[in-house]
């Protein structure tokens, strides 16, 4: 279970990527190494983070937690979360994510690095309808709910959630728009979808808030989904946690 969540991991660590057009030529430049794979392929991540920053220039870069790895484009990645920190004085660190790929010999080179919140000509990246419904709204309604493994799946659910607040900065759109915005998000899903999702939110927002509390304690479940080291570096920011409340304000006024 835990290896199918940390897939889940990367898998959204990458489509984010590729959401806001940062991956494609990194991408396009791994996948021409033709790098073979194999499924017990697993090295140290930290050396793999030493090696991809290795030589470096103009940024401190300090490894925080692996967010995923996995073989799926054919080449081995680790995806990371990272604090950023500009080689210049007075600069403040930021949140970042890095994806690296790696050789069966476990040699890593650097795919791409990116700060968060992710920004798109000077301005915060926008969290647009589509991205929402299919990378918060649709894993909530396809919560399987009383299933054998439903308590890790709504661990990894939440944590989705915080990870995609901490890329998209939800707190820096105006209200009213980002009510709006999840209403036409939530349009998108089928009527069957919909019902689900009415059916298991009220919960997973419920844990999503509560979560943004600091003196809130996370439950098992998240260790046994192999998600609390990131979920509490990102419980950690205070710009992580007023984009998640962000959103679930958002969320709960357009369900209604």
């Amino acid at each position: 279970m835990k290896k199918a969540l940390l897939k889940k991991a990367f898998a959204l660590a990458l489509t984010l990527a590729l959401a806001l057009g940062l991956a494609s030529s990194a991408f396009a430049e791994a996948e021409s190494a033709e790098i073979p794979v194999t499924e017990e392929t697993s090295f140290d991540p930290q050396v793999i983070f030493d090696q991809a920053t290795e030589g470096l220039l103009g940024s401190d870069i300090e490894m925080l937690t692996l967010t995923g790895k996995d073989d799926t484009l054919g080449i081995m990645i680790y995806s990371f979360l990272c604090r950023i920190t500009a080689v210049v004085p007075d600069a403040e660190p930021t949140l970042g994510m890095l994806l690296a790929s790696v050789s069966p010999e476990g040699d890593a080179e650097l795919l791409m690095v990116f700060a968060c919140p992710a920004t798109e000509d000077g301005a915060p990246a926008v969290l647009d309808a589509g991205m929402m419904s299919e990378g918060i709204l649709l894993p909530i309604a396809q919560f399987p709910t009383g299933t054998a493994g439903a308590s890790l799946q709504a661990a990894q659910t939440v944590c989705d959630i915080w990870l995609i607040c901490t890329v998209y900065d939800l707190s820096a759109m105006e209200p009213d728009a980002a009510v709006a915005n999840a209403e036409e998000a939530l349009a998108l899903l089928t009527d069957e979808e919909r019902t689900l999702f009415d059916e298991n939110a009220p919960a997973i927002l419920a844990e999503v808030q509560r979560l943004c509390d600091p003196a809130e304690e996370l439950g098992g479940e998240y260790a046994d989904a192999g998600v609390e080291e990131l979920l509490t570096v990102l419980r950690g920011e205070d710009a992580v946690r007023a984009s998640v409340a962000a959103l679930a304000s958002c969320l709960t006024a357009a369900m209604k």
